[in-house]
Parts: C-alpha cells; structure tokens; sequence
C-alpha cells in the first residue's frame, strides 16, 4: 500500500466481495484502481459499472478498501481472461500506525 497507515487483511470470497460492493450506498463513489477487463467482471457479476479513478490514492481513516488480485497463474488467451485466478480481500485502514 502506498499510503503509511495500520491495514488489517482478510481474504475473502467471490461472492463476499460482490456483496460488500453491492452494499456500498449509491450517493458513495467507489474509486476503482482496477483495469477495463476485471471491471467488466465486476459489472457481470454483480450490475455494477465501475468507472476508472486516476487520481491519486488517498484513503480516509477507518476505510475500508476490496481488492481484487489476479493470481499469477492466471492465463491471458485472444484478450479473455480465464477464471477462476483471482484472490479477494477485504482491508480496513487507519491512519494509527502501529509499532
């Protein structure tokens, strides 16, 4: 992570991941840091359509943060990707940095 802080990880599931984006309210903007093949997954697995962030990462204290992480056996074949190599995360941050 880029941003110096305290993270707490948990790995979670598919459909834990598209639960916890579907329950953000609609007036909440989701800031997506992932790319136009794995947004359409996202939008096929759950309706959503996630627009690129490019700003910079900035994250407020206690956020909470879904990652969405390809594994690196994943294969790339005519553009498609082939599922399932992802690996889903759940973080909560805060600002505290812990020693």
């Amino acid at each position: 992570m880029t941003v110096p802080g305290t993270y707490a990880i948990e790995k979670i599931s598919k459909d834990a991941f598209c639960s916890a984006l579907m329950s953000v309210p609609t007036d909440e903007a989701i800031d997506s840091y992932i790319g136009t093949k794995c947004r359409q997954l996202i939008k096929k697995w759950t309706g959503l359509t996630l627009k690129a962030c490019n700003k910079d990462i900035a994250f407020e204290d206690t956020e909470g943060i879904l990652i969405m992480e390809m594994n690196f056996k994943a294969k790339v074949k005519d553009n498609a990707l082939f599922i399932p190599e992802f690996i889903f995360y759940e973080v909560q941050y805060t600002k505290e940095i812990l020693s």
